[in-house]
């Protein structure tokens, strides 16, 4: 498996969580685990996959926050986290990515300020949550999102 590339596994109803070895897959390019039933924290192991360019776990049910962890994927391209239970604000780290173009954090409960450093790199496409709060204020501020949804 050290050699996998491609590990595609969209709506196989799959239970659990990321094992942590997924940190072995080294040569990992393109990671597509939406749309199944996963939960838990996105393990450090995740962030370990210096070759990784697309990351779509969106549709599951993972908590917890996007590590400032994610600037070790220098190669990410697309990443897709929507429609899961994270929390958390999107990390500064982020704007390090200059290959990123794709970045969906929408249907979380993410919240805070979208860094000037993520709005730098003139993402083709940028989602997030700009509902309002109970309190009237914004869940999150964007001034550079693409699509912002309520």
């Amino acid at each position: 498996m050290i050699l996998l590339e491609t590990l595609e596994l969209e709506s196989n109803e799959l239970i659990g969580s990321i094992p942590d070895t997924i940190s072995g897959m080294k040569s990992l390019k393109k990671l597509v685990l939406n749309g199944n039933e996963l939960k838990g924290t996105l393990p450090d192991a995740l962030y370990d996959i210096e070759s990784i360019e697309v990351m779509s776990l969106s549709q599951n049910k993972f908590t917890g926050h996007i590590s400032s962890r994610i600037s070790n994927l220098t190669n990410l391209k697309d990443a897709y986290f929507w429609d899961n239970m994270l929390t958390g604000t999107i990390p500064t780290d982020v704007g390090l990515l200059s290959s990123l173009s794709i970045l969906q954090v929408n249907h979380n409960d993410v919240t805070g300020v979208i860094p000037n450093e993520i709005c730098a790199l003139a993402l083709e496409s940028l989602f997030a949550d700009c509902k309002i709060g109970e309190d009237g204020t914004p869940e999150i501020y964007c001034d550079c999102c693409t699509d912002c949804f309520v």
